[in-house]
């Protein structure tokens, strides 16, 4: 019952797609919408019919069960409205929020993802068929932080002991739509040529798809040094991957480009956007949006900390080692690092986070 209470509130409405960000995902997840999904919500709650089938997810529908109405009456909500949740300690991933629009859904989480984990994701109504846009790091291990107000939705993946082994380069990527469903693109204002592109920390990228756009903006990427994130001039690139109408538009920001070994790892590497999705009867047109998007105050700064270690004092012998002093040589200090991002548009503002 809770499985159905959870799906409940995160339909999509008209792509039938499952909204949220994901610790576990399959391909079909970020391709479909979800490969069991679509079934569930076909059949117990009225959702479009699935746009394909696979043999393995029809044993999902088979069973008689058949949730209770009172349950799924408590989870119908007037558009739009936003979902949060909190784990409990411990968890992989301690938050995640999900902002659910008539036209779209925005989700994100914070956490440590898993191998297959979607830490932003982009439903869009009204496409039976690849009805998603969605970010990805790696390597793994890594942690997301994100911060989430309604359809705003901010990401940035920190990445430690990269130049060693297998774990060379870091980025996080953005998939976002087959060609034959990008209507057109804004680069920085201007119209996109189609063309592999650098995007330069702070750029902003406007996309127009099933009636929707989408704003991204890129933040500083890079390693941690002094009190910034140390980007290179342009850490991501806009391109499409795949032949004719079959290929994804893709934005790929760098932490770390280069390919060749270290003789130290280097940690304290960042990768972010800013996501923004609203519906295309929102401005007057897609320049306008881009231009607007643009104007936002988006700021980082970095503060570096420390913390004296002390020991579990053992009662017995704290009379004799309270007062003890101690070399500068003997002393432990944990090293935190602050990274604060604010963020503020005419609408949504992000602050402090």
């Amino acid at each position: 019952m809770l499985m159905y209470y959870d799906l409940a509130g995160r339909v999509q409405p008209e792509s039938g797609a499952l909204a949220g960000a994901a610790l576990y995902a399959r391909p079909a997840d970020c391709l479909y919408g979800g490969e069991y999904s679509p079934y569930l919500i076909y059949v117990d709650l009225g959702g479009p019919a699935p746009s394909h089938v696979t043999q393995f997810a029809m044993f999902f529908v088979a069973p008689d069960y058949v949730p209770p109405a009172g349950l799924l009456a408590g989870v119908r909500r007037q558009l739009p409205f936003q979902l949060s949740t909190e784990a409990r300690e411990g968890a992989y991933i301690v938050r995640t929020d999900t902002y659910m629009h008539d036209r779209f859904s925005l989700g994100t989480m914070t956490g440590q993802p898993s191998a297959t984990s979607i830490p932003l994701l982009v439903t869009l109504a009204g496409l039976p068929e690849l009805p998603t846009a969605y970010f990805f790091a790696e390597p793994r291990p890594s942690y997301v932080t994100s911060m989430q107000v309604k359809n705003v939705g901010m990401v940035t993946v920190d990445f430690d002991l990269i130049g060693r082994g297998n774990r060379l380069t870091a980025w996080l990527r953005g998939v976002l739509g087959p060609r034959a469903q990008i209507d057109r693109v804004i680069v920085s204002r201007e119209e996109w040529n189609g063309l592999p592109t650098a995007i330069p920390a702070m750029g902003t990228i406007a996309i127009q798809r099933a009636g929707c756009y989408v704003g991204i903006r890129v933040l500083r990427a890079g390693p941690v040094e002094g009190k910034d994130v140390t980007s290179g001039p342009k850490p991501a690139v806009l391109e499409w991957t795949g032949p004719g109408d079959d290929a994804e538009l893709q934005l790929t920001v760098y932490a770390r480009k280069r390919t060749y070994r270290l003789r130290q790892p280097l940690n304290n590497l960042r990768a972010g956007v800013v996501v923004k999705v609203v519906p295309a009867s929102s401005f007057e047109s897609l320049a306008a949006f881009a231009a607007d998007f643009a104007r936002a105050r988006l700021r980082q700064s970095i503060e570096h900390a420390k913390e004296l270690v002390t020991e579990p004092t053992d009662p017995f012998k704290a009379v004799l080692t309270e007062h003890k002093p101690k070399s500068k040589s003997e002393l432990e200090y944990k090293h935190m690092l602050l990274h604060t991002i604010s963020y503020q548009d005419n609408e949504t503002s992000l602050a402090d986070w």
